[in-house]
């Protein structure tokens, strides 16, 4: 078939946007399929290049998908914006070349919204990873409606899903035209050929950033857990951390190709997220940590909390500051014969539900 994978959010390294996007080109052009990807019209000159082996590339949307509605209007930034951003999203669609299926790894309300009435005969198929209500764009039930309603007007072949059972239940009742679906998550289990024996390396993954992926806290925390003896690694895929904090002393990594393999070489990641941006949100970083055996510290009464309770892989934490996290970890550490046993067996019967061959194939599914 012939692809169009569509991301505005393809910017830069940061993020999940470049790890998925390359892996399901990879994927889709090795199974025969012919592919064409569109970037935002800023992307980076090697981002772009990275799919040189894979696809032709090509600069096009501009507007990403992450914004906040005051910087646009105080009073009614999310309906300027939603309108706004999704007429300039129609008109770039205009330029895609023709293909069988629009695949948009990463979706919002705005996005789905512009499909509308310009999506011909090619089906549709979005991944929704951003919470409903979520305060960086306009993605209430109010919007969603819309773009829902919009795209059964124009009889659009939509195939829409998301990767965890919360949002999932929040978006299905917002049509009867349209099936909401459960995909699969896209991680490929890596299992450590044994489960993970002592707790001595931690490690803290991700696009590091202040506030929702506590930076701050991981900043404070680096001295208290190099005093308790412990070997450290920070990887960030922006590298904000790698100039301001190598100073602290662990090893400190930039994008990496393949984070799944570094993380697998720790015994315990760290998310010291902000339980409120975390309520509704799932955590890509947990996925490939348990993906391959590694136990997690993620915060209680979220949406990683419920996969960390489910299969007994991590421990949560419920105060949001250096102390409550320190203290998880300290609790790993007692607990950590249990918590690798639970990871390692979540990891060896990983593949069984998730993949990303099974991830793609769904996006793909005529029903």
């Amino acid at each position: 078939m012939r692809i169009n994978l569509l991301d505005p959010g393809l910017l830069s390294s940061a993020g999940h946007h470049l790890d998925l996007d390359l892996k399901l080109a990879r994927y889709l052009t090795e199974t025969g399929h012919s592919v064409r990807i569109y970037a935002n019209s800023r992307v980076e000159d090697d981002v772009l290049s990275a799919f040189e082996p894979f696809c032709e590339a090509e600069a096009l949307f501009q507007r990403g998908p992450y914004w906040r509605p005051e910087t646009i209007d105080p009073f009614a930034g999310e309906l300027f914006g939603y309108s706004q951003h999704s007429k300039l999203l129609h008109r770039d669609l205009a330029s895609t070349t023709e293909a069988d299926v629009w695949l948009w790894p990463s979706i919002t309300a705005v996005q789905l919204r512009a499909c509308a009435g310009i999506s011909g005969k090619a089906l549709v198929s979005g991944c929704a990873h951003n919470p409903v209500n979520a305060p960086y764009l306009a993605s209430s039930q109010m919007w969603w409606r819309h773009a829902l309603v919009s795209a059964n007007r124009s009889d659009m072949r939509l195939r829409l899903g998301t990767l965890d059972r919360i949002q999932c239940e929040d978006l299905s009742p917002l049509t009867s035209q349209y099936n909401i679906k459960l995909f699969p998550i896209f991680k490929d289990a890596q299992p450590n050929v044994t489960q993970k024996k002592k707790l001595k390396k931690i490690g803290f993954f991700g696009h590091q950033r202040a506030g929702e992926k506590g930076r701050d806290i991981i900043v404070a925390m680096i001295p208290e857990l190099l005093a308790k003896g412990y070997e450290l690694v920070v990887q960030d895929s922006s590298e904000s951390m790698r100039s301001r904090d190598a100073r602290l002393g662990p090893k400190v990594l930039g994008y990496v190709d393949d984070l799944t393999t570094e993380i697998s070489k720790c015994d315990l990641v760290v998310l010291p997220y902000a339980p409120e941006d975390y309520r509704k949100r799932t955590s890509g970083v947990l996925w490939d940590a348990l993906a391959c055996g590694v136990p997690a510290v993620v915060p209680a009464d979220t949406v990683p909390a419920d996969l960390v309770e489910r299969t007994g892989g991590g421990i949560l934490f419920s105060s949001y500051n250096m102390a409550g996290v320190v203290k998880a970890v300290d609790d790993a550490q007692f607990n950590f014969p249990a918590i690798a046993k639970a990871a390692h067996a979540t990891a060896i019967n990983w593949s069984n539900h998730a993949g990303l061959d099974k991830f793609a194939e769904a996006m793909l599914a005529k029903t």
